[in-house]
């Protein structure tokens, strides 16, 4: 897969987390609120991708590509809406970016909530707030997810060699929460399936992650003889 892409895309966490101290919206408490998280790479004068969030678990991937916005539908669950909900707080206050000196630069991140008419929003380039720091978290694994997806569709269309390698990425991400919501990309998972071109230790993990994600699998019966 792209490398350097994933890099920008990994960029927007710091080095170490620390544990979250700032009392967790409840999903519900969400409901009738848009999130959007942004990120603009050093050196560009546009944001690379935005994800817009609503609290009924709905959103949309955003990237900006070939001159122009391309979006995709997303949905979210009950346990990210929570992690995105703790930066409210710091939002309200426009306290997300670091009080430390001499951070290195890796792109402006923009956290905003629309309430109505009346739109919270904070720019920050490096972040120590617990809250702040668990909804770019829990963005960037979307964004991840989308990414790896859309690198396994182009795969499988012109370099199906290159899906195994790439299978792999997205099993290590999931595995280490680098990934997430795998639901948005399920059809694509389903796709490398259903695919009699594509090798069957690649078909099986599409098929795990796609039960991990709690996604029934059509159409496939591992082939035990297969490594």
């Amino acid at each position: 897969m792209n490398r350097f892409l994933l890099v920008c895309l990994m960029a927007i966490l710091p080095a170490a987390w620390l544990p979250v101290q700032n009392a967790p919206i409840s999903a519900p408490a969400l409901k009738d609120v848009m999130v959007t998280f942004s990120l603009k790479p050093n050196g560009s004068t546009e944001e690379a991708w935005r994800i817009v969030a609503f609290g009924n678990g709905t959103g949309t991937y955003s990237s900006h590509r070939e001159g122009k916005w391309i979006d995709t539908p997303i949905t979210l669950s009950s346990s990210t809406l929570q992690k995105i909900g703790r930066s409210e707080a710091s939002v309200k206050r426009r306290d997300c970016e670091t009080k430390l000196k001499n951070i290195a630069h890796t792109g402006q991140k923009r956290l905003m909530y629309g309430l109505g008419p009346t739109e919270l929003d904070c720019t920050f380039n490096y972040s120590d707030d617990d809250g702040v720091n668990a909804a770019a978290e829990a963005f960037q694994a979307i964004a991840v997810t989308i990414h790896m997806g859309e690198q396994l569709k182009h795969s499988l269309r012109y370099d199906r060699l290159g899906l195994d390698e790439e299978i792999d990425s997205l099993v290590d991400e999931v595995k280490r929460g680098g990934a997430i919501e795998i639901q948005n990309i399920a059809p694509v998972l389903q796709s490398l399936v259903d695919d009699d071109r594509v090798m069957e230790r690649v078909k099986r993990k599409a098929a795990h992650l796609l039960e991990g994600a709690g996604i029934a699998v059509q159409n496939y019966t591992p082939d035990p003889s297969a490594r």
